[in-house]
């Protein structure tokens, strides 16, 4: 493959666009960022997708810890004096 393939190159972005370390390509973000409103709203909408992912990871932690093995026990023993204090 030829080293100058547009493949490999992100188009430049526009003046008021920002990257997103998890999107795939610009958001538009307006300049003073997005307010508290817009954060909540895009929380509304992504809900079912926040509950299932949350769901899915604490089912996947639960299934692993019943089967993975035991690393590390702890015992202790308690030595109680029977003895009567006098003061």
């Amino acid at each position: 493959m030829p080293a100058s393939s547009n493949r490999d190159t992100a188009p430049a972005p526009e003046p008021g666009m920002r990257f997103s370390a998890i999107s795939a390509g610009p958001a538009p973000v307006p300049e003073g960022g997005a307010n508290l409103r817009e954060l909540i709203a895009i929380l509304g909408k992504r809900k079912r997708s926040i509950a299932a992912a949350t769901v899915l990871a604490t089912a996947l932690a639960g299934a692993y810890l019943m089967v993975a093995a035991t690393a590390y026990t702890a015992t202790t023993s308690i030595l109680i004096d029977a003895r009567t204090r006098t003061p």
